[in-house]
C-alpha cells in the first residue's frame, strides 16, 4: 500500500477501495481488542482481521495480471495436497472419524472444500479451461473434494455447497438440478455421513433450557437422561449470552470475550468455553453494534461494487454473489469469520475477482487499457 501511495499512482484508487470496504471494521475491531479479557487472544484475532483486509488488497493487486484461467488453474492447484492427503488417509484407515487433513480442524478443510468445489464449478460452466483435458481433470478435482467434503462431517459445510450448487445451476444450467436433486439420498449412503446428520436431528429434547440447568445441577431428581442436538445446544448458547449482549450491546466486551465469559453465563459450556458458532452474535457480543455495522457494511459493499462494475460479467457476479450469501448462511451456524486459512482463500478470490475486468485484456495489456480510460 506504501507502494501505491508514494511510487505507483495507478494503484492508488485500489488502496482507496479496500480502506473504505475495510477500515470501519478494522478500527472497529481494533477498539475491541483494547477491551478483550485475554490481551493475547485480542491481539491474534485483530491480527487475523488485519490479514484478510491485506489479502483483499492482495487480491485487487494482483488481479491486473490474472486471467480467469490462470485464478482457476490458481485455485485448483491449491486444493490438491490438502484434498488428496486426506483421502489417502482414509484409504490407509489411518483418517479420524471426521478428517482434517492438512488442516487442524474438520471445519476448515470443509469449507475449504465449499470454496473449492464452488469456484471450479463456476470455472467448469463458465469454460475458463477450454481443453478437454483441464475440464476433465476439473471434474476430478470436483468429485475428489465432494468425497473429502463429506468426510469431514461438516454439516453447515454439506448445506452451504449444496445450497450454492442448487442456486448456481437454476441460474446456469437449470438441466442440473435433477440431478442435484437426487444427491443427497445418494450421500447418506455413506456411515459416516449418515451418522453426522442422524446426531443432528436425534436427542432432542422437549424440554425448556431453564429445566435442562436445573437437572444439570441435580435440582430435578427425576429428569433422567437428556440429550441434546447440537442445533439445541447452540440456540441454548446463544439464548443464554443475550442478557449479556444487552448489557453491552455498543461496544460489546473486546475480542475473545465471547468464550472466556461462557464460562460464566452458560453452564452447558465446555471446560475450555465455548465458541458462539454463530458470527453475528460473536460479533454483537464481542464488538457490539459498531463491528457489527461495520462488517456488514462489507458484506454489502462487494455487493455493491460487483452490480455496477461494468468490467465484470454477469455470470462472475452472480458467483460472487452466491458465495457471499452462502458464506453468510454458514456464518449463521459456525463460527466461519474466525478460520484464518478459509478466510484468506476467500477473501482472495471474492476480491480478485472484483477487478479481473476483460480477459481479453491481460497483464500490461490491461494495464495500458486502464491507463487510457483514465
Amino acid at each position: 500500500m506504501g507502494h501505491a501511495l508514494l511510487v505507483n499512482r495507478l494503484q492508488q484508487r485500489l488502496v482507496l477501495t479496500v480502506s473504505i470496504i475495510w477500515m470501519p471494521f478494522l478500527l472497529a475491531s481494533a477498539m475491541a481488542a483494547v477491551r478483550a479479557p485475554v490481551p493475547i487472544d485480542g491481539i491474534q484475532i485483530l491480527f487475523n482481521f488485519l490479514t484478510y483486509g491485506a489479502i483483499a488488497y492482495i487480491g485487487l493487486v494482483y488481479s491486473a495480471d490474472l486471467s480467469r484461467r490462470s485464478l482457476t488453474i490458481i485455485v485448483a492447484l491449491s486444493g490438491v495436497v490438502p484434498i488428496f492427503f486426506g483421502l489417502f488417509q482414509v484409504a490407509l484407515g489411518s483418517a479420524p472419524s471426521r478428517i482434517s487433513s492438512t488442516f487442524s480442524h474438520p471445519n476448515i478443510l470443509a469449507f475449504f472444500c465449499f470454496l473449492y468445489i464452488s469456484f471450479l464449478f463456476h470455472a467448469q460452466l463458465s469454460g475458463y479451461l477450454r481443453s478437454f483435458a483441464g475440464k476433465s481433470v476439473l471434474w476430478g478435482l470436483i468429485g475428489a473434494a465432494t468425497l473429502a467434503l463429506l468426510l469431514t462431517g461438516t454439516r453447515s459445510a454439506y448445506l452451504s455447497t449444496y445450497l450454492f450448487l442448487l442456486l448456481y445451476s437454476a441460474f446456469r444450467r437449470p438441466l442440473l438440478i435433477l440431478p442435484l436433486l437426487l444427491l443427497p439420498p445418494i450421500v447418506l449412503l455413506i456411515p459416516a455421513v449418515a451418522e453426522r446428520i442422524n446426531d443432528a436431528i436425534s436427542g432432542t429434547t422437549p424440554v425448556t433450557y431453564d429445566y435442562l440447568v436445573s437437572a444439570m445441577r441435580g435440582d430435578v431428581s427425576d429428569s433422567g437422561v437428556l440429550q441434546l442436538d447440537s442445533g439445541t445446544w447452540r440456540r441454548y448458547l446463544w439464548q443464554a449470552s443475550w442478557p449479556w449482549i444487552q448489557q453491552n450491546w455498543i461496544f460489546g466486551y473486546g475480542l475473545g470475550s465471547f468464550k472466556y465469559y461462557s464460562l460464566d453465563f452458560f453452564p452447558l459450556s465446555s471446560e475450555n468455553g465455548s465458541g458462539a458458532h454463530n458470527v453475528y452474535i460473536q460479533i454483537l457480543f464481542e464488538g457490539g453494534m459498531v463491528m457489527l455495522i461495520s462488517y456488514i457494511f462489507i458484506i454489502f459493499s462487494i455487493i455493491f461494487i460487483q452490480f455496477y462494475n461494468k468490467n465484470i460479467n454477469k455470470f462472475d457476479k452472480v458467483y460472487c454473489w452466491l458465495l457471499i450469501a452462502t458464506y453468510s448462511v454458514a456464518s449463521y451456524s459456525d463460527n466461519m469469520l474466525y478460520y484464518l486459512s478459509i478466510n484468506i482463500a476467500i477473501w482472495f478470490v471474492i476480491f480478485a475477482m472484483c477487478n479481473m475486468g476483460d480477459d481479453r485484456l491481460t497483464g500490461p495489456i490491461k494495464r495500458l487499457a486502464y491507463v487510457q480510460r483514465g
